[in-house]
């Protein structure tokens, strides 16, 4: 049984690592969390002392909308993509019940989604806080508040992932979902 779980976790882990949304949401924290105005004014040598501090409100901010983005975007035509493809039988036909399917490929994304926020603001963090690291624990709260906010866009995208036939009709009641 277990067994079972775990395959189907790092199947979802798998293709998720592979997805593009996935990549372009780290890259996009990255230099949202380094922030274009550290490079141009810390190379001038103009930054204020404080800047640390204002990149983590910056991010809290747009983490609101980007993370539910990206969130609803890549769980909403997860298990409707599987089964439009036909591969959510072979998942169920695995000695697994419905649950661990459901919580494994859950786990799998919001596992690749936290991957993919830990190395975009982990990379920044390093290369911003490590001159200042005072403000390393406020950084770990924007953190955790785009992880709690990522889970709750899976879970709401899996809903809708199970409520509708096709991917497209997924993607698209995602979207509405998010605006």
């Amino acid at each position: 049984m277990a067994n079972a779980f775990y395959m189907i976790l790092r199947k979802e882990l798998k293709d998720s690592l592979k997805s593009k949304w996935l990549i372009t949401f780290g890259v996009t924290f990255f230099f949202l969390a380094l922030g274009v105005p550290y490079i141009i004014l810390g190379a001038g040598g103009l930054l204020p002392g404080d800047y640390p501090g204002m990149v983590v409100g910056t991010l809290v901010t747009l983490a609101v909308p980007l993370v539910p983005l990206v969130s609803l975007a890549m769980s909403s035509t997860t298990i409707a993509g599987e089964r439009e493809v036909g591969t959510m039988e072979y998942l169920l036909a695995q000695p697994a019940t419905k649950f661990e399917v459901f919580f494994g490929k859950y786990l799998g994304l919001v596992t690749s989604l936290t991957l993919a926020m830990f190395l975009g603001y982990g990379g920044a963090e390093l290369i911003v806080y490590s001159t200042n690291p005072e403000f390393i624990a406020s950084f770990i709260y924007a953190l955790l508040y785009s992880l709690l906010l990522a889970g709750a866009s899976v879970g709401l995208g899996f809903i809708v992932s199970v409520s509708v036939k096709t991917r497209a009709a997924a993607i698209g009641t995602g979207l509405f979902l998010w605006f």
